[in-house]
Protein backbone atom coordinates (compact mmCIF):
# COMPACT_ATOMS: atom_id res chain seq x y z
CA UNK A 1 0.00 0.00 0.00
CA UNK A 2 3.20 2.73 0.79
CA UNK A 3 4.56 1.60 -2.36
CA UNK A 4 1.98 2.37 -4.63
CA UNK A 5 0.87 5.60 -2.79
CA UNK A 6 4.74 6.65 -2.74
CA UNK A 7 4.32 5.79 -6.45
CA UNK A 8 0.99 8.06 -7.15
CA UNK A 9 2.78 10.58 -5.59
CA UNK A 10 5.86 10.91 -7.44
CA UNK A 11 4.05 10.61 -10.54
CA UNK A 12 2.00 13.71 -9.87
CA UNK A 13 4.77 15.31 -8.40
CA UNK A 14 6.64 14.84 -11.82
CA UNK A 15 4.01 16.23 -13.60
CA UNK A 16 3.23 19.24 -11.44
CA UNK A 17 6.93 20.04 -11.73
CA UNK A 18 6.55 19.40 -15.29
CA UNK A 19 3.66 21.95 -16.22
CA UNK A 20 5.49 24.23 -13.63
CA UNK A 21 8.39 24.00 -15.95
CA UNK A 22 6.43 24.57 -18.67
CA UNK A 23 4.01 27.85 -17.52
CA UNK A 24 7.10 29.20 -16.13
CA UNK A 25 9.41 29.14 -19.44
CA UNK A 26 7.07 28.51 -22.09
CA UNK A 27 8.70 25.05 -22.83
CA UNK A 28 9.89 22.02 -20.87
CA UNK A 29 12.80 19.50 -21.36
CA UNK A 30 12.51 16.18 -19.40
CA UNK A 31 15.33 13.26 -20.09
CA UNK A 32 14.18 10.16 -21.11
CA UNK A 33 15.28 8.05 -17.82
CA UNK A 34 13.18 10.57 -16.34
CA UNK A 35 9.74 10.05 -18.59
CA UNK A 36 10.48 6.26 -18.75
CA UNK A 37 10.72 5.69 -14.93
CA UNK A 38 7.63 7.75 -14.73
CA UNK A 39 5.73 5.94 -17.45
CA UNK A 40 7.23 2.52 -16.18
CA UNK A 41 7.73 2.06 -20.28
CA UNK A 42 11.75 1.46 -20.09
CA UNK A 43 10.81 -2.68 -21.34
CA UNK A 44 8.16 -1.01 -24.22
CA UNK A 45 10.17 0.93 -25.95
CA UNK A 46 11.92 -1.38 -28.30
CA UNK A 47 8.79 -3.10 -29.72
CA UNK A 48 7.13 0.84 -30.27
CA UNK A 49 10.46 2.04 -31.98
CA UNK A 50 9.88 -0.82 -34.65
CA UNK A 51 6.92 0.88 -36.14
CA UNK A 52 9.04 3.26 -37.23
CA UNK A 53 10.75 1.07 -40.12
CA UNK A 54 7.43 1.00 -41.27
CA UNK A 55 6.66 4.33 -41.95
CA UNK A 56 6.55 6.05 -45.61
CA UNK A 57 8.10 8.53 -47.98
CA UNK A 58 6.63 11.51 -47.80
CA UNK A 59 5.92 12.57 -51.37
CA UNK A 60 4.72 16.53 -50.49
CA UNK A 61 8.17 17.89 -50.09
CA UNK A 62 8.36 21.12 -51.75
CA UNK A 63 12.04 21.22 -51.67
CA UNK A 64 11.70 17.78 -53.37
CA UNK A 65 13.01 16.18 -51.10
CA UNK A 66 12.69 12.23 -50.33
CA UNK A 67 14.85 12.26 -46.90
CA UNK A 68 11.37 11.96 -44.68
CA UNK A 69 9.38 9.44 -44.02
CA UNK A 70 5.83 9.59 -42.03
CA UNK A 71 2.43 8.68 -40.66
CA UNK A 72 -0.57 10.86 -39.41
CA UNK A 73 -3.49 10.10 -37.15
CA UNK A 74 -5.18 11.91 -34.69
CA UNK A 75 -7.60 11.20 -31.81
CA UNK A 76 -9.69 13.95 -28.97
CA UNK A 77 -9.99 13.10 -25.86
CA UNK A 78 -12.43 14.84 -23.61
CA UNK A 79 -12.29 16.73 -20.22
CA UNK A 80 -12.60 14.82 -17.27
CA UNK A 81 -11.56 11.50 -19.64
CA UNK A 82 -8.31 9.27 -19.88
CA UNK A 83 -9.78 7.82 -23.48
CA UNK A 84 -7.99 9.13 -26.30
CA UNK A 85 -10.69 8.38 -29.52
CA UNK A 86 -9.29 7.77 -32.91
CA UNK A 87 -10.62 10.48 -35.34
CA UNK A 88 -11.55 9.08 -38.90
CA UNK A 89 -8.86 9.43 -41.17
CA UNK A 90 -8.33 12.71 -43.59
CA UNK A 91 -5.65 15.20 -45.08
CA UNK A 92 -3.36 17.55 -43.14
CA UNK A 93 -3.78 20.75 -43.83
CA UNK A 94 -1.83 23.66 -42.79
CA UNK A 95 -1.98 27.37 -44.16
CA UNK A 96 1.13 29.04 -45.61
CA UNK A 97 1.14 31.31 -42.94
CA UNK A 98 2.41 28.48 -40.35
CA UNK A 99 4.17 26.70 -43.05
CA UNK A 100 5.84 28.39 -46.01
CA UNK A 101 6.94 25.39 -47.37
CA UNK A 102 4.33 22.86 -47.78
CA UNK A 103 1.19 25.29 -46.41
CA UNK A 104 -1.79 26.04 -48.17
CA UNK A 105 -2.33 21.76 -49.83
CA UNK A 106 -3.77 18.57 -48.29
CA UNK A 107 -1.45 16.52 -47.76
CA UNK A 108 -2.87 13.10 -47.82
CA UNK A 109 -0.59 10.73 -45.46
CA UNK A 110 -0.54 7.22 -44.58
CA UNK A 111 -2.72 6.59 -41.58
CA UNK A 112 -1.15 4.96 -37.97
CA UNK A 113 -0.72 1.35 -38.22
CA UNK A 114 -3.95 0.18 -35.40
CA UNK A 115 -0.65 -1.57 -33.58
CA UNK A 116 0.90 1.64 -32.92
CA UNK A 117 -2.00 3.26 -31.73
CA UNK A 118 -2.89 1.24 -29.32
CA UNK A 119 0.59 0.68 -27.55
CA UNK A 120 0.48 0.85 -24.16
CA UNK A 121 4.05 2.74 -23.55
CA UNK A 122 2.06 5.77 -26.44
CA UNK A 123 -1.23 5.67 -24.54
CA UNK A 124 0.84 6.47 -21.17
CA UNK A 125 2.70 9.28 -22.60
CA UNK A 126 -0.22 10.57 -24.67
CA UNK A 127 -2.00 10.35 -21.07
CA UNK A 128 1.09 12.13 -19.31
CA UNK A 129 0.99 15.09 -21.97
CA UNK A 130 -2.64 15.50 -21.42
CA UNK A 131 -2.14 15.84 -17.33
CA UNK A 132 0.56 18.18 -18.34
CA UNK A 133 -1.35 20.56 -20.32
CA UNK A 134 -4.41 20.49 -18.56
CA UNK A 135 -1.93 21.77 -15.48
CA UNK A 136 -0.50 24.08 -16.87
CA UNK A 137 -3.85 25.33 -18.54
CA UNK A 138 -5.23 25.40 -14.85
CA UNK A 139 -8.21 24.02 -16.41
CA UNK A 140 -9.69 20.51 -17.45
CA UNK A 141 -9.66 20.56 -21.47
CA UNK A 142 -10.97 19.10 -24.65
CA UNK A 143 -7.88 18.20 -27.10
CA UNK A 144 -7.32 17.48 -30.71
CA UNK A 145 -4.59 15.41 -31.05
CA UNK A 146 -2.20 14.73 -34.07
CA UNK A 147 0.29 12.38 -34.13
CA UNK A 148 3.66 12.75 -36.49
CA UNK A 149 5.87 9.81 -36.76
CA UNK A 150 8.90 11.07 -38.53
CA UNK A 151 11.97 9.19 -39.55
CA UNK A 152 14.53 12.09 -41.02
CA UNK A 153 17.27 10.04 -43.43
CA UNK A 154 20.89 11.02 -44.38
CA UNK A 155 23.50 9.37 -46.53
CA UNK A 156 27.01 10.21 -48.17
CA UNK A 157 24.50 12.41 -50.46
CA UNK A 158 21.76 13.58 -48.79
CA UNK A 159 21.32 15.69 -45.87
CA UNK A 160 17.90 15.49 -43.82
CA UNK A 161 16.06 18.17 -42.46
CA UNK A 162 13.96 17.66 -39.56
CA UNK A 163 12.56 20.96 -39.96
CA UNK A 164 12.92 22.22 -43.54
CA UNK A 165 10.72 24.78 -43.32
CA UNK A 166 12.90 26.04 -40.69
CA UNK A 167 11.94 28.45 -37.71
CA UNK A 168 8.40 27.47 -37.59
CA UNK A 169 4.89 27.71 -35.18
CA UNK A 170 2.69 24.50 -36.17
CA UNK A 171 -0.39 26.64 -35.29
CA UNK A 172 -1.28 24.61 -32.26
CA UNK A 173 -1.66 25.07 -28.57
CA UNK A 174 1.09 22.93 -27.46
CA UNK A 175 3.44 20.56 -29.33
CA UNK A 176 6.36 18.06 -28.01
CA UNK A 177 8.90 16.28 -29.60
CA UNK A 178 9.87 12.93 -28.48
CA UNK A 179 13.12 11.32 -29.55
CA UNK A 180 12.39 7.35 -30.04
CA UNK A 181 16.20 6.90 -31.40
CA UNK A 182 18.88 8.51 -33.33
CA UNK A 183 21.15 6.14 -35.72
CA UNK A 184 24.72 7.05 -37.17
CA UNK A 185 23.96 10.57 -37.65
CA UNK A 186 25.63 14.18 -36.29
CA UNK A 187 23.42 17.52 -36.09
CA UNK A 188 19.52 17.64 -34.88
CA UNK A 189 19.83 19.81 -32.57
CA UNK A 190 16.46 21.80 -31.05
CA UNK A 191 16.36 25.64 -30.84
CA UNK A 192 13.72 27.27 -28.91
CA UNK A 193 12.90 30.95 -29.07
CA UNK A 194 10.15 32.98 -28.74
CA UNK A 195 7.92 34.95 -30.98
CA UNK A 196 10.79 37.35 -30.99
CA UNK A 197 12.97 34.56 -32.08
CA UNK A 198 15.20 35.32 -29.15
CA UNK A 199 16.71 32.00 -28.15
CA UNK A 200 15.32 30.76 -25.55
CA UNK A 201 16.74 27.30 -25.32
CA UNK A 202 19.26 24.83 -27.39
CA UNK A 203 19.22 20.88 -26.65
CA UNK A 204 20.23 17.73 -28.70
CA UNK A 205 17.89 15.51 -27.84
CA UNK A 206 19.97 11.73 -27.97
CA UNK A 207 18.48 8.83 -25.51
CA UNK A 208 15.52 7.39 -26.10
CA UNK A 209 12.40 9.32 -24.64
CA UNK A 210 14.08 12.70 -24.63
CA UNK A 211 11.42 15.06 -24.70
CA UNK A 212 11.34 18.58 -25.45
CA UNK A 213 7.28 20.32 -24.94
CA UNK A 214 6.53 23.99 -26.08
CA UNK A 215 3.94 26.39 -25.68
CA UNK A 216 3.20 27.10 -29.53
CA UNK A 217 1.33 30.15 -29.17
CA UNK A 218 4.19 31.51 -27.87
CA UNK A 219 7.21 29.84 -29.01
CA UNK A 220 8.82 28.87 -31.98
CA UNK A 221 11.27 25.91 -33.03
CA UNK A 222 13.40 24.27 -35.19
CA UNK A 223 16.15 21.26 -36.23
CA UNK A 224 19.83 21.73 -37.28
CA UNK A 225 19.93 19.35 -40.21
CA UNK A 226 21.35 15.84 -39.79
CA UNK A 227 24.38 14.38 -41.62
CA UNK A 228 25.74 10.81 -42.43
CA UNK A 229 28.46 9.81 -38.83
CA UNK A 230 30.26 7.22 -40.53
CA UNK A 231 29.39 5.92 -44.45
CA UNK A 232 30.67 1.74 -43.41
CA UNK A 233 27.41 1.63 -41.39
CA UNK A 234 25.18 2.54 -44.28
CA UNK A 235 21.71 3.55 -43.22
CA UNK A 236 22.04 6.83 -40.79
CA UNK A 237 18.20 8.14 -39.59
CA UNK A 238 16.46 10.32 -36.48
CA UNK A 239 13.10 8.86 -35.58
CA UNK A 240 10.83 11.35 -33.25
CA UNK A 241 7.71 11.42 -32.52
CA UNK A 242 5.80 15.06 -32.83
CA UNK A 243 2.79 15.66 -30.92
CA UNK A 244 0.27 18.21 -31.58
CA UNK A 245 -2.34 19.25 -28.80
CA UNK A 246 -4.64 21.76 -29.37
CA UNK A 247 -7.12 23.26 -26.99
CA UNK A 248 -11.06 23.27 -28.11
CA UNK A 249 -13.88 25.44 -26.68
CA UNK A 250 -15.16 23.05 -23.61
CA UNK A 251 -12.78 23.59 -20.84
CA UNK A 252 -14.84 24.25 -18.11
CA UNK A 253 -13.58 21.68 -15.04
CA UNK A 254 -10.50 23.47 -12.80
CA UNK A 255 -7.38 21.63 -11.79
CA UNK A 256 -6.20 21.55 -8.23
Amino acid sequence: MNNEFNLQQNKARFILETSTQLRANKFAAILGSQLLSHLQGKSQVSSLSLYWDNLVTDNFMADGGLYRLRRYGQFEVKAGSKVFSQLPHEPYFQPSDVNTLNGDIERVFEPLEAGFCSHPLLLNYLGFLKQVYNHAKGTECDWNVRLHPYRVLASANTTGLPTPEGLHRDGVTFVSALMIQRFNILGGETTVTDTHENVLHQQQLTQPFDLLVGDDEVTKHMVSPIRQSDPTLGAAYRDVLVVAFTQQQNSTQRVA
